[in-house]
């Protein structure tokens, strides 16, 4: 077990460091590098995925492993930054430096960490061939740090309609959100989305 536990912290400390290489800040949001980047990675490990186009230059990714029975777990994360511009940085944005036990870049808390965490727990599971009682699906989403309109487009996506729980790995200070009910918004096919309401477990609200 020890052994598998430093290979994933391995790939996982390689995958950050290239998702911090890859520009995907918003505004402007231009997020595509990061989808290219993670539909070839997973496509090297037998991971099929299918782009959600948000408009040019911009799109999510939707990522599935097969289960045995109908319903999927769904990873989420997102993959576009805040701009850098007006930061106030002393070393290179877009190249991760480690300092001791930090590795630091743009996006390393929010939240290319989590995403590269997704990743290399979903190519964990398929390179040990584990075997799922349900499919496991990976939605990583552009536009977070705008209007949440990846988010928006893969919910209208179909993709992740059989969705029997889902976990997001957005940095929430060490809190853990459970999420107790999620009630679809669609008018007259305007827009479609989805507000969350969730429970820190002392009783706080939290809607999304």
């Amino acid at each position: 077990m020890t052994k598998i536990m430093d290979e994933l912290r391995t790939e996982t400390i390689e995958l950050l460091s290239s998702l911090i290489g890859i520009r995907s800040e918003n505004p402007p949001g231009s997020e595509d590098g990061i989808p290219e980047f993670i539909e070839r990675y997973l496509a090297d490990r037998d991971i099929d995925s299918e782009r959600v186009p948000l408009e040019n230059g911009r799109s999510s990714i939707v990522s599935r492993i097969a289960g045995r029975l109908p319903g999927s777990y769904v990873l989420c994360g997102h993959i576009d930054t805040v701009p850098a511009e007006g930061s106030q940085w002393t070393t290179n944005p877009f190249f991760a430096h480690r300092e001791g036990r930090y590795l630091r870049g743009l996006g390393a808390a929010d939240m290319k960490s989590g995403v590269a965490v997704l990743i290399a727990l979903a190519c964990d599971i398929k390179k040990r061939a584990l075997a799922l009682s349900h499919d496991i699906v990976l939605a990583l989403t552009a536009d977070e740090e705008g209007s949440y309109r990846g988010a928006t487009s893969v919910a209208s996506s179909g993709l992740i309609d059989d969705a029997r729980f889902l976990l997001i790995a957005e940095p929430t200070g060490g809190a853990v959100y459970l999420v107790s009910r999620l009630l679809s918004l669609c008018s007259d096919g305007a827009g479609c989305g989805m507000v969350w309401h969730a429970t820190t477990g002392s009783g706080s609200d939290v809607e999304s």
